[in-house]
């Protein structure tokens, strides 16, 4: 950025101050100098102080960026953009003279200027710009007020109800609508344009000139009278006074005149006002001193009869079967023969009730009565209603409270608007009368009901002045101090020092007592407890309380005390602790055995699973793959036709049943959920709801296994999967999340989903989400376990279950796999007798067989023999002796069931790998979990296969995972009958 000073060039004007610099500084107008690239070098200090800032020093665009935030604008409010700031301007040359300029700067004043902007060449070359500005801040506020003082001038003079007339030079030019209308002018511009003698009577033009003079030597003139000439040609009395003004700058005379006639009804009206006025105060003191209601009433009757000059008036107050009732009348006898008897019109159809909340007040003349008498209902021989004046009192929430009545003025004229304005402003002193005793009823109302509440106040209470003189106290606060004995009727002094605090010996010190914290410093206590000797000598355990009486000014006045007896419930406290901490000891003692049950009831549930699971196991499952591969023997065996078609149609009838029976083992109890973990086992649980109900899981788990034991485990997991089957039953929604995590010596399992949500504050039911008393059996176990369970849901908003249990908990001798097997050999068997034909055709696939069902190894071994290239070299009934049967035999493959005794198939295979690498193992199970396959696999099992699949599966496994060499020697199936040598 070019920096340099174009007044200075070189020099640095911030470090080298000069004359000149002096000289900028002391010009009262703002000066502010710009380089050849617009950044301001130099202002001076009036700059300074109207922007607010120091511009020196900043960036190139700095000053217009500043102008932005002070949104400079022309005259007429346009803003002023970038380009056209006068530097701008200036640096591409333009000479700018006393242009206008207003903004707001950074004090948040508006000021305006009058600004020129120069360009300062060197060579030729413009160099840099200067702008100096003039201060129009306090002309245009000036002229702003002028205009707005001019404004409300024209306003008032529109107003004003006395006529305004402005001439000059013998001619009107102003008149306003007070003056159109005295003059009976349709407009005031008829006016204006009019001579002004023209418009005064002949008698008086002469007079009217010389005036005139008077006034434009004087300025101005006296008040007099004189008549003016209307548009009608009639004549108007008026008084008028002049002065001289300036009108459109020019000299002009401003005449006011007033009508002359209508003064003197003013001043007559007036009168007459005053003189009601005078009335209405005198009688303001007897309304507003009555005691009570009937007097107060009275009062009014007989001051709106003397205010109003009526024969007949009467007041109306609270509604009885939605008619104001009649409370007092005052009357002459000839206008109402029996007053006892009432006033129907008042009462008959509720006519003037109507008429009344209609409005405030009703005013009729004579005629207008007359006009409506079948209205008023009046008894026979009853005079006629001479006009009729009604007003209605209000009650402080504003409703019609009754209703002011006077008619028949005593000079038979109709009723005025003076009337009417005494008679509404005599309701309404009436209306603040009503009210105020209707506070003072309802103040001593209040008082009593005090009264009485104070006396059947179960607590003691006192009242005390600011000097702490006690001068009330109920019966309660008489016993508590006095006991069995009897205090004098006076109330006594407050004696502290009977008073001891809860467990300390010395009695209370008296700036602590509670009474004398509320009187000396306005405090209000709450809950000391203190001990207090009665006068019979007992004590009692007391709870004391004080609050400060303050005045409107808030100065303390007095003060309230109470004293709570807790003797009774004292004992009644440590009689209860005492019980509480027996019923404590016995709900723990309860809550142990309930815990024992519900952990005897989940490990009763795990050993049922587990003996169902280990039949169908063991047993039937074990039989329908012995009874499986026996017919595949047959099938494979008989030649095409019926024995080959029912062999296979009784195959496929024994792998629906294996299918359905280890479908069944694996609800029981997943063997991945005892092989690999409750993390392993609930990414099971999550396939098995996507396959089975369509509900996406997602499983979220920490890493590392969970350090929970089995029954733990299998809880959790029974748990979460009969979460999962509420969120299908009842939650709407196809995806759901199970969380799993430790929190500190807790394990906690969260299932959540998106879904419809409940109130779980509901009562449990079976058909409400989720899975009512489930949902309450599985939370009463987790508890009865030591855990606990949170539920957060709420309709239409989803819901989140949280389980918690204890990772380190009691595990009862259950084993390791719930699907082991009771039974096996644990020996290793070598093959039975030699192969049911001397098989010629070379090298064969040696075989071990380990599978802790003998029935099943002999179904395998019989199905190998008939493979001419697969040699059973031994087998094993589990993992241990499967690794001591691998040392003696030295096999190809190793066919291992993944579930045995003593050792499972993973173990045996981890170590029979690490010792004899080259050995091949293909892993057998029951089930066909991908879970367990890939254990498996991770174990190093090259091939998986199940019992109940094909039985050419397992073949076509073994021959697939032999070694290379036997597989380039072993012969085809369709070259076995050829020659080859014999196998040693």
């Amino acid at each position: 950025m070019d920096s340099s000073d174009p007044f200075r060039p070189g020099s640095d004007p911030r470090t080298e101050p000069d004359d000149l610099s002096t000289v900028f500084d002391a010009l009262p107008q703002p000066v502010i100098a710009f380089n050849g690239s617009g950044a301001p070098v130099r202002a001076n200090a009036a700059a300074r102080l109207a922007l607010g800032v120091d511009p020196s020093g900043l960036a190139p665009d700095a000053y217009e960026r500043l102008f932005l935030g002070f949104h400079p604008r022309r005259r007429d409010g346009s803003p002023i953009l970038p380009s056209d700031l006068l530097s701008r301007r200036a640096l591409r040359g333009d000479a700018v003279r006393g242009e206008f300029l207003t903004f707001t700067n950074t004090d948040g004043r508006t000021l305006s200027f009058e600004t020129s902007g120069f360009p300062l060449r060197r060579d030729d070359t413009i160099v840099g710009a200067v702008s100096v500005w003039n201060d129009l801040t306090y002309r245009v506020g000036f002229e702003q007020g002028l205009r707005d003082s001019e404004k409300r001038y024209r306003n008032l003079v529109d107003r004003s109800p006395d006529g305004i007339l402005v001439h000059s030079e013998g001619q009107f030019v102003f008149a306003n609508p007070a003056a159109a209308r005295m003059l009976l002018a349709t407009d005031p511009s008829e006016i204006v344009g009019r001579s002004v003698l023209d418009m005064v009577s002949p008698a008086s033009r002469d007079l009217v000139a010389a005036r005139i003079l008077q006034t434009q030597t004087t300025g101005a003139s006296p008040t007099f009278e004189e008549q003016l000439v209307c548009m009608d040609g009639t004549l108007l009395d008026v008084e008028t006074t002049a002065t001289t003004i300036e009108y459109h700058g020019k000299p002009a005379i401003q005449v006011i005149i007033r009508d002359h006639c209508e003064q003197h009804l003013a001043a007559r009206t007036l009168a007459q006002h005053m003189s009601g006025l005078e009335a209405l105060l005198k009688v303001t003191t007897n309304v507003l001193g009555a005691k009570d209601l009937q007097n107060l009433l009275q009062e009014v009757v007989d001051a709106s009869r003397e205010l109003t000059g009526v024969r007949l008036a009467a007041v109306a107050h609270g509604l009885a079967n939605g008619r104001f009732r009649v409370c007092a009348l005052s009357c002459d006898p000839i206008v109402v023969p029996d007053p006892p008897g009432g006033l129907p019109f008042l009462d008959g159809n509720g006519t003037l009730l109507k008429l009344v909340l209609s409005g405030d007040s009703i005013r009729l003349t004579a005629r207008e009565v007359r006009r409506r008498s079948s209205r008023w209902h009046l008894p026979e021989g009853h005079p006629p209603l001479r006009g009729l004046l009604c007003t209605r009192l209000v009650a402080q929430d504003g409703r019609a409270c009754g209703f002011l009545m006077v008619s028949d003025r005593k000079d038979s004229a109709d009723f005025t608007e003076e009337d009417e304005s005494l008679l509404k402003q005599l309701a309404a002193i009436t209306s603040l009368a009503l009210t105020n005793i209707e506070a003072r009823t309802a103040a001593e109302n209040d008082r009593l009901r005090l009264e009485a509440a104070v006396s059947a106040l179960p607590i003691g209470l006192a009242v005390a002045d600011a000097q702490g003189t006690i001068t009330r106290e109920n019966q309660i606060l008489r016993e508590i101090r006095a006991g069995t004995a009897e205090l004098p009727p006076a109330p006594p002094d407050w004696d502290v020092q009977h008073a001891h605090w809860v467990g300390a010996e010395s009695p209370g010190q008296d700036e602590h007592w509670g009474l004398e914290r509320a009187l000396t410093s306005g405090e209000t206590v709450v809950g000391q407890r203190l001990r207090v000797k009665r006068l019979d000598g007992t004590e009692a355990l007391v709870i004391h309380g004080a609050a400060p009486i303050l005045d409107a000014t808030g100065k303390v006045v007095g003060g309230v005390a109470t004293l709570h007896d807790i003797t009774d419930q004292a004992r009644a406290a440590a009689e209860l602790k005492a019980l509480n901490e027996t019923l404590e000891q016995r709900v723990a003692v309860r809550t142990g055995q309930l815990r024992e049950l519900a952990f005897q009831l989940t490990h009763a549930e795990q050993q049922e699973r587990h003996r169902l699971a280990h039949m169908l196991h063991d047993h039937i499952q074990q039989l329908l793959v012995a009874a499986k591969l026996h017919v595949g023997i047959v099938r494979q065996n008989v030649p095409a036709g019926f024995l080959f078609q029912s062999s296979s149609q009784a195959e496929e009838l024994l792998r629906q049943a294996l299918d359905a029976s280890r479908s069944l083992t694996v609800e029981l109890s997943p063997p991945i959920l005892h092989e690999s973990g409750l993390a392993a086992g609930l990414e099971w649980l999550a396939r098995s709801m996507r396959e089975k109900h369509g509900l996406d899981v997602e499983v979220i788990a920490a890493a590392g296994a969970l350090p929970v034991t089995m029954n733990t485990r299998v809880f959790l997991y029974e748990s979460a999967r009969e979460l999962l089957f509420n969120v299908v039953k009842h939650a709407r929604v196809q995806r759901a999340r199970v969380h799993l995590a430790t929190v500190g010596s807790l394990a906690e399992v969260t299932v959540e989903d998106e879904g419809c949500g409940f109130d779980p504050t509901g009562s449990p039911n079976r058909d409400a989400h989720p899975g009512g008393f489930g949902l309450f059996s599985i939370q009463q176990r987790i508890e009865f376990l030591g855990g606990s369970l949170s539920i957060t849901s709420r309709p239409g908003d989803g819901c989140r279950i949280v389980m918690r249990l204890p990772l380190e908990g009691r595990d009862r001798a259950t084993p390791t796999n719930i699907l082991v097997p009771g039974a096996g050999r644990s020996e290793f068997v070598p093959p039975a007798e030699p192969a049911a034909c001397d098989w010629r055709a070379g090298p064969r696939i040696r075989v071990l067989l380990a599978d802790d069902h003998k029935i099943v190894r002999q179904g395998l071994i019989q199905l190998l023999q008939g493979e001419p290239d697969i040699e059973v070299v031994g087998e094993a009934g589990d993992g241990k002796v499967a690794i001591e049967a691998v040392r003696l035999t030295h096999p190809d493959v190793v066919v291992m069931d993944v579930s045995m005794p003593l050792m499972n198939g993973i173990e045996a295979t981890r170590r029979i790998l690490a010792e004899y690498p080259e050995v091949r193992v293909v892993g057998l199970s029951m089930h066909d979990e991908e879970d367990l396959a890939a254990v498996m696999r991770e174990a190093g099992a090259v091939a998986f296969v199940t019992k109940g699949g094909p039985s050419e599966n397992l073949v076509a496994a073994i021959r697939n995972c032999a070694s290379e060499e036997h597989r380039t020697a072993l012969p085809h199936r369709d070259d076995l009958d050829k020659p080859v040598p014999s196998h040693p």
